[in-house]
């Protein structure tokens, strides 16, 4: 039953993180533990992949550039977090973002998803609960299942048990 109240808690919080809307930062303080940010990286590329294939959609590429800009977001919250004491997730500044995917990468097109994991300390566990509770909102659905043909992701861990933050950004080039 802990698991279960855990895992609820988890899916809220990715809801939370609204792909089109900012919302306010949810007060949490939960209990934090080491994770492997490019196996989780790995694994959440993976399974949004697995999303999409499943629906007879092509797998993303891996875009270096798209990496590096939602690294920059991902690091941006965790250290929000780190100084305010609590979980600090947001799309401030996607339209920088989204500029310069546009105006130094040739993304015509971008999009982000954004998400924290607390509590949870197993790479297939965190990586579950988010793709999952991304796939349950109807925004970051529809980015991952979208006509996009790259992405990039970055994880970030705040110190303290702050969480996990994760930022997704997709790209499209060409009309």
């Amino acid at each position: 039953m802990k698991t279960c109240s855990l895992i609820i808690s988890l899916v809220l919080a990715c809801l939370l993180a609204s792909c089109t809307v900012q919302d306010a930062n949810p007060r949490v303080v939960i209990a934090g533990g080491h994770v492997s940010e490019e196996k989780l990286e790995s694994e959440l590329f993976s399974k949004v992949n697995s999303e999409r294939l499943s629906r007879g959609l092509p797998a993303l590429y891996r875009s270096r550039g798209l990496d590096l800009l939602a690294q920059q977001h991902s690091d941006r919250m965790a250290a929000k977090a780190n100084s305010s004491g609590r979980i600090a997730i947001s799309h401030d500044g996607f339209a920088e973002r989204a500029s310069i995917a546009r105006d130094e990468l040739g993304y015509h097109r971008t999009a982000e998803n954004v998400g924290v994991s607390a509590g949870l300390r197993e790479v297939n566990l965190i990586a579950t609960s988010l793709v999952d509770g991304w796939m349950d909102s109807r925004g970051h659905r529809k980015n991952i299942l979208a006509n996009y043909r790259y992405a990039g992701i970055a994880v970030r861990t705040a110190s303290h048990g702050r969480g996990v933050y994760v930022t997704q950004m997709f790209g499209s080039v060409g009309r």
